[in-house]
């Protein structure tokens, strides 16, 4: 984890990206800190259900610009697709609705 990583290299992580779990989330976390998690390129999936991941995520990607002093200054998150643009998927063994 971040604390972890503080003690090994010695120097405060203000910012922490996680990605490939199919969900974007971000959390303040220790003082000036942050974890960021990077939303699904692909969107919606059979992987991602069988996973139990969350399956009803829009596909998106974090964008944002940093300060070299002042840190992050901006954070938008990108929609790559609307609902009805988010291929059809259907799941074996369910009834289609």
């Amino acid at each position: 984890n971040k604390l972890r990583l503080n003690s090994v290299i010695g120097e405060t992580i203000n910012y922490y990206f996680k990605a490939h779990l199919h969900e974007a989330q971000s959390a303040e976390h220790e003082v000036n800190g942050e974890i960021i998690q990077n939303g699904c390129f692909v969107g919606p999936s059979l992987l991602s259900i069988e996973m139990s991941r969350a399956a009803s995520n829009l596909p998106s990607q974090e964008f944002m610009l940093f300060h070299p002093r002042r840190g992050k200054t901006h954070h938008y998150r990108i929609h790559l697709a609307e609902v009805d643009e988010i291929r059809h998927l259907e799941v074996i063994g369910r009834d289609p609705k």
